[in-house]
């Protein structure tokens, strides 16, 4: 998988893109297994294809999955995005995106949040954006139109059009994939109770941390 940019050696590539070597050592922690030289190129690749404006949020790896996905989350101008899927997979369903990005333009602003996944170099036929939710003038037209759209019921499009001190909306996201409905979500902050909790235990070191804080609450998840 050869990225059309001018490829570097990898000793000045580890010092252009110091976040993505970064990411590789901690993905062959967390998977168990070395990444694979096909794997790093395929790494490499997601990193050189972005444009000059573009840059990678954050690489997971999707433990609670069967096998070990990655999920890849860029930031990227929503004018260069369908370029960007296409180069990162000429063969496949992602570079079909396009009205279905251009739909979603006037949500979006000057750059538009990215997830797509992968297992080894095989690119999950699924592409979600992320929209801002900070200012009304776009979360309540955004909601109208996921209304009449039938993605979201009118009841719950109330209850998240407003913030309460308890229920603070982080994000939307909308899923598309081919031959496939659309699909809605909404993300939540954390209530102030379990941030109040966090702090009382201390720094959390491990997975196992979050875990027994998160049964202190006797079953109720925080939101």
């Amino acid at each position: 998988l050869d990225s059309p940019a001018q490829r570097l050696p990898v000793e000045q590539w580890q010092l252009r893109y110091p976040e993505c070597q970064t990411a590789l050592e901690v993905g062959e922690i967390l998977q168990g297994i070395p990444v694979s030289t096909e794997e790093y190129h395929f790494w490499r690749h997601c990193f050189e294809a972005l444009p000059s404006m573009g840059r990678m949020l954050y690489i997971g790896v999707m433990l609670g999955r069967e096998e070990n996905w990655i999920r890849f989350s860029v930031s990227i101008p929503p004018d260069q995005a369908v370029a960007y899927l296409q180069q990162i997979d000429p063969n496949g369903d992602l570079g079909d995106g396009e009205a279905f990005l251009a739909e979603y333009a006037p949500f979006l602003g000057n750059s538009v949040q990215l997830d797509f996944e992968a297992h080894h170099t095989t690119l999950f036929p699924k592409l979600a954006i992320t929209f801002p939710t900070q200012t009304q003038d776009l979360r309540q037209p955004l909601l109208d139109k996921w209304v009449q759209a039938g993605l979201c019921s009118p009841t719950k499009a109330q209850l998240l059009t407003q913030d309460t001190p308890h229920r603070q909306l982080s994000c939307f996201k909308l899923s598309y994939a081919p031959h496939s409905p659309l699909v809605a979500k909404s993300y939540l902050r954390v209530m102030e109770s379990f941030v109040a909790q966090v702090e009382n235990e201390g720094s959390l070191h491990s997975p196992q941390d979050l875990l027994r804080v998160l049964r202190s609450f006797d079953g109720k998840r925080p939101d």
